[in-house]
């Protein structure tokens, strides 16, 4: 009886922990632990109806050849470092996720016009690819593009700001471009 009495509690542990991570893994990328798709699209259609933000996505200048050259545990390593870099450079009220591949995206408060939240943007993206990245030993020189919209003047859901960073980004890349404002 006490055998199958602890085989059943250690199950239950088991259960337990193995439903916290999924818990966890529902909101947070399982590479850099930062918000995903779903907690940033939760967090920013709440904010909304506080005023308007100005929300950017950033994606990692040839990210595919540092995973492909180097690994893939070079590459997460990477991403890591560039999101814990980043986010360091925002105001402490933004909102930041990974929503996956090597884009993140952020969104803070903010009532400026499309040129100064450029700039803005700019300077954040200049200040965090400045200095090189420290990952595995190895010193790794980053670039960034990045897409800018204003919500909810441009748009006011969650999926209609992803499809319009995701849009000006493309552009941004096919420009060579490093900030690309969201036009309709």
């Amino acid at each position: 009886l006490l055998e199958r009495l602890t085989g059943q509690i250690d199950y239950a542990r088991d259960f337990l922990a193995n439903s916290e991570r999924l818990e966890y893994l529902a909101y947070h990328h399982p590479v850099t632990g930062l918000p995903n798709r779903t907690a940033f699209g939760d967090a920013i259609n709440a904010r909304l109806a506080n005023g308007p933000m100005v929300v950017a996505m950033v994606d990692i200048d040839r990210f595919r050849y540092f995973n492909n050259s180097r690994g893939r545990q070079f590459g997460d390593s990477l991403l890591t470092a560039v999101g814990t870099r980043l986010r360091s450079y925002l105001p402490e009220a933004a909102l930041f996720a990974h929503p996956g591949d090597d884009s993140f995206v952020f969104a803070y408060p903010s009532q400026v016009d499309m040129p100064s939240a450029i700039a803005r943007v700019s300077g954040v993206l200049g200040d965090c690819c400045e200095q090189a990245f420290l990952v595995e030993g190895e010193e790794v020189n980053v670039r960034m593009h990045a897409s800018v919209l204003l919500a909810p003047a441009q748009a006011d859901r969650a999926e209609a700001i992803e499809r319009g960073l995701v849009a000006a980004l493309s552009e941004a890349r096919s420009h060579d471009q490093p900030v690309q404002p969201f036009t309709e």
